[in-house]
């Protein structure tokens, strides 16, 4: 009897014990979500337009939430010293990715990764040698370098690269095949492709003028598809176009585009239902733009009545629109009869004429280029921070400390 009773204790001692170490365990399965000029404001409008279907947001499944300093050096950060700082923990000029301020080379967190065993992926709905994809794999002194980007990419050895393209490659993509890469131009290819490493050349249009086809989400679905494997992974993605059209205070295209990231972020939290104590899902922004205001009552079915991107308004002006025709075409419901029409810089006279839609609808802009506002942060999974993000250079610290333990 006694004997018995140790045994069952023993077994009990030993389940704890297992219990706890699988608890304690750190995630195998990391992912990096960061919207490009997405502040606290736009988080707060995607919510409230969700809410007002009887939706809920990705961000709000999300259970820890706070906010990041984004300023690079004192200044107002660009997306390259922003980047960085989220990649390498290092705040640094801007215009520099992957180098401290001395112009030394700084590991990033995807970096670290790979040397540790891990699959890693970039998945952006821009070019993938933008400032903040280079941020996680390229080391250069000009963001603006991008055939030397493009070069870094290569060399980074990592498994996965997808995005709408790769902006003045060189010759990177013959390096790239000559490493063993395939290098692939379309989605049907891209979804049944199953080997790595991969090189995913595809089209992303603006959310608001794509009627079907495949998304960011698709994109972060079969990532995660090709890179789960026993060791685990880590996966950036990026909404790089949230950031195109504040800079244009385009707030149609905007409401679009923060909803294919949702969706996109969406795909992550499906994935780690499935591995809830193997998973960390981060999102957060490089920085923020535009300076968006949300008012109390904003007029959601104005938004919805802007036919078309900020792109498309610019296509047709080169092609003879006219300003007045071109105005009520794109907003129909926005009333110009009494704005004047300004003339000369086409993308000026966008601003304009969007300043004012995005006025009659609830939304205010402070300027068309970057802040230095705080950004938000979201945290799903383990470890569970107290307090422990002030600034952008925290959430390296924090992946890093699960590649740690």
């Amino acid at each position: 009897m006694l004997r018995g009773c140790k045994v069952f204790l023993g077994i009990v001692f030993l389940t704890l014990l297992l219990v706890e170490s699988a608890l304690s365990m750190p995630p195998r399965f990391l992912f990096l979500f960061i919207g490009d000029g997405m502040g606290e404001n736009d988080v707060q409008l995607l919510k409230a337009y969700q809410e007002s279907r009887g939706l809920v947001s990705a961000f709000s499944a999300l259970p820890y939430a706070g906010v990041v300093g984004t300023t690079s050096l004192g200044e107002i950060p660009d997306s390259a010293s922003s980047g960085t700082a989220l990649a390498c923990g290092v705040k640094t000029r801007n215009g520099t990715v992957g180098l401290d301020p001395s112009g030394r080379t700084v590991p990033s967190i995807a970096e670290i990764a790979k040397r540790q065993g891990f699959r890693v992926g970039i998945v952006t709905n821009v070019a993938i040698n933008d400032a903040t994809p280079a941020s996680f794999y390229a080391h250069r002194s000009s963001r603006r370098d991008y055939s030397g980007i493009a070069f870094d990419m290569v060399e980074s050895g990592f498994d996965l690269f997808v995005g709408w393209g790769i902006a003045s490659p060189g010759n990177a993509l013959t390096l790239a095949r000559e490493r063993g890469y395939t290098v692939i131009r379309s989605w049907d290819d891209f979804l049944s492709h199953k080997e790595l490493p991969l090189i995913a050349l595809l089209s992303f249009p603006f959310r608001i003028d794509q009627k079907e086809g495949y998304t960011l989400k698709d994109a972060v679905r079969r990532g995660i598809d090709l890179l789960s494997n026993d060791r685990g992974f880590f996966l950036l993605v990026e909404g790089g176009k949230i950031d195109w059209c504040k800079h244009m205070n385009d707030v149609g295209t905007l409401l679009f585009e923060l909803l294919d990231f949702d969706e996109a972020i969406q795909e992550a939290l499906s994935f780690a239902h499935r591995y809830p104590q193997e998973t960390l899902i981060l999102v957060t922004a490089d920085h923020e733009t535009g300076g968006l205001g949300v008012g109390v009552d904003v007029n959601f079915l104005g938004i919805l009545s802007q036919s078309f991107s900020y792109q498309i308004f610019l296509d047709k002006v080169s092609s003879g629109v006219s300003l007045p025709e071109l105005a009520r075409e794109m907003w129909p419901l926005g009333e110009f009869s009494d704005f004047q029409v300004p003339t000369g810089d086409v993308n000026k006279t966008f601003v304009a004429l969007a300043r004012a839609f995005s006025r009659k609808v609830g939304i205010s802009w402070e300027t068309t280029g970057h802040t230095g506002k705080n950004v938000p942060v979201f945290l799903w999974g383990q470890p569970e921070p107290s307090c422990i993000f002030q600034d952008n250079t925290d959430v390296f610290k924090i992946l890093k400390d699960c590649l740690k333990r």
